[in-house]
Order: C-alpha cells, then sequence, then structure tokens
C-alpha cells in the first residue's frame, strides 16, 4: 500500500474510532517516511491531530502491555513521533502513586480523558484480550499519555538543544521535564519549580532515574537559584496566575534568555504589557491541544 492510500486508511479508521488499527498503521507509516507525515503536519491541522491523537493511543497501548507485565517502572519511547528531541519517558511507582487523583477537582478535563481511556481499555479487552475483565486505568498514564505526550509535541520545536539553565514554573510531577533533561541535557543547572512540596517525591525519584546531575525542586523562586537561559510553564505562570509573580525571576534573565508560556485568555493583556515593559519581544503561537491558552515565546 503506497502512502496515500495508507494515509486515507488510517483517517477512515480515526473516522470509525478503530484508534487501535490506526495507531498500528501509523507507526508503519511513520517507519517509512516519517518526512513526509512531519511536513504533512505542518501543512494541514486535520494532520497535526492525527499525529498527536495517535502519539497518545501508541503510548496508552504501550504503557497497557506494560501494566499487563506487572512492570512498576514504566518505560516509553515515542521518538518515532518527534521531529529531532527524543522522546522517552520513564518513571515508576513512586510517580504513579503521586499522579493517583492528583488535582482531579482542578481539571475536569482529566475525568474526561481517563474516561476516554478506560473505553478504550475495554476495547482492547474484549477484543484482544479474550476477557470481560477490562484492565485499571492507572492516573499516571492517563497523565504521561494525553498530557505529557502532546505538551512535548507541542512545544519540541521550541525548546532549545542546549540551554546553559532551566527553570520550570508549576513543574508538577515533573515528568516533561525529565522526557526533555536526559542526557545529552542531564549535566543542565535546573529548578523545577511548584507550590505543591508534594511534588518532591515524585521530582526526587525521577531525577535518580533519568541521572540529572544539577536538578532540584524548590516551592519557589529565589536568588540561591541558578540563572536559567529558559523558562518553561505549562498551565501554571500567566495561565492560572499573574506573571508578576516572578517578576524576579524574568528580571534577573540575561539578554537572549527565553521564556515559553502558555498565557491563559484572561492573562493575555497584561502578559503583554509586562514583558514589553522589560523591552522583550514576543511571537505568539496556537497550541493544538488548548484553545484557552496561547503560547508566549519571549526574547529577553
Amino acid at each position: 500500500m503506497n502512502f496515500d492510500k495508507q494515509y486515507l486508511t488510517i483517517s477512515n479508521a480515526i473516522d470509525d474510532n478503530a484508534f487501535i488499527e490506526a495507531s498500528e498503521l501509523y507507526v508503519e507509516l511513520l517507519k517509512f517516511d516519517k518526512q513526509r507525515i512531519l511536513e504533512t503536519c505542518q501543512k494541514h491541522e486535520i494532520a497535526k491531530y492525527i499525529h498527536y491523537r495517535l502519539a497518545s493511543q501508541f503510548a496508552l497501548q504501550k504503557l497497557l502491555i506494560q501494566r499487563l507485565q506487572g512492570k512498576t517502572t514504566l518505560d516509553l519511547n515515542l521518538d518515532l513521533f518527534t521531529k529531532r528531541l527524543p522522546l522517552r519517558l520513564r518513571y515508576d511507582s513512586v510517580t504513579t502513586e503521586f499522579l493517583s487523583n492528583w488535582k482531579k477537582d482542578t481539571y475536569k478535563s482529566f475525568s474526561v480523558r481517563k474516561r476516554m481511556v478506560q473505553n478504550q481499555y475495554n476495547e482492547i479487552s474484549e477484543k484482544y484480550l479474550g476477557t470481560a475483565e477490562h484492565p485499571q486505568v492507572i492516573d499516571a498514564d492517563v497523565y504521561s499519555a494525553t498530557w505529557v505526550v502532546p505538551d512535548f509535541l507541542n512545544l519540541e520545536e521550541y525548546l532549545p538543544e542546549s540551554p546553559s539553565g532551566y527553570v520550570n514554573l508549576g513543574c508538577g510531577a515533573g515528568l516533561f521535564d525529565c522526557v526533555f533533561l536526559r542526557k545529552p541535557r542531564n549535566k543542565i543547572p535546573t529548578t523545577l519549580i511548584d507550590i505543591d512540596p508534594e511534588c518532591n517525591r515524585s521530582i526526587s525519584q525521577l531525577i535518580s532515574i533519568h541521572e540529572l546531575e544539577q536538578t532540584s525542586f524548590n516551592t519557589g523562586w529565589t536568588e540561591e537559584c541558578p540563572a536559567p537561559s529558559i523558562v518553561l510553564s505549562i498551565r501554571s505562570c500567566g495561565f492560572l496566575y499573574s506573571v508578576n509573580v516572578y517578576d524576579s525571576l524574568f528580571r534577573s534573565l540575561e539578554t537572549g534568555s527565553k521564556a515559553l508560556l502558555e498565557v491563559g485568555l484572561e492573562y493575555i493583556q497584561e502578559t503583554v504589557d509586562y514583558f514589553e515593559s522589560l523591552n522583550a519581544h514576543i511571537e505568539k503561537h496556537e497550541l493544538y491541544n488548548s484553545k484557552a491558552a496561547t503560547l508566549f515565546e519571549v526574547t529577553i
């Protein structure tokens, strides 16, 4: 089957909600002609939807297999779906436990995603495993596959390959950061910030698993933290609260440093005014997985 016919078959499978078959065909196509797929994604929003959706589907299937095998450390390679940076998830029972029901009342969309995954698992169980007993959906796997994976695909092209320092505001479990910071970036001075001190246990374990040599957790920014060349915030600073909260951090950035912020609609003008007051250059980008935010790429 040639590229166009197989791509059409994949699209039809998605229309029929046959995501398992679609993901298997899509992975074959990525192995055959990844560059053409990525170029198609750049030109067409529907192609980008297919790419992100099937990346999450592929991740969920691989995670489910490992859960059924009884593995407590999950290892996932999604390099096929990225443009240039590796996308490899690795976490164990510590992160899994931390993410159990994590902020379920804050993010209503998580419940929707979890129900969607449960429906998929039910289908896999009945169609492929030959059993009416449905696998349990693990919150950490939903978080990883339906949030971390599309977040990384969304932000990959804006992430520098060799930053001199890195800060994440509202880092949560630390999974996104460990995807980005694993070798060869594991020696970058890094501060992962979240106001929830409970995040520290998951982050400390992930730091160990990924052999991150200069990464630490903090509940806020202090002058003792290593100066970053890139600041990242996903659904946190500029989304849930004002960028002014981290005024001392942004004012400490040296010329040429960058900030990547998911900015909520209600904070857009305030964020523009703030960074213009610092004489920073702002570029805005649409986000595939969010209609409630715009990606700000700010260069100091």
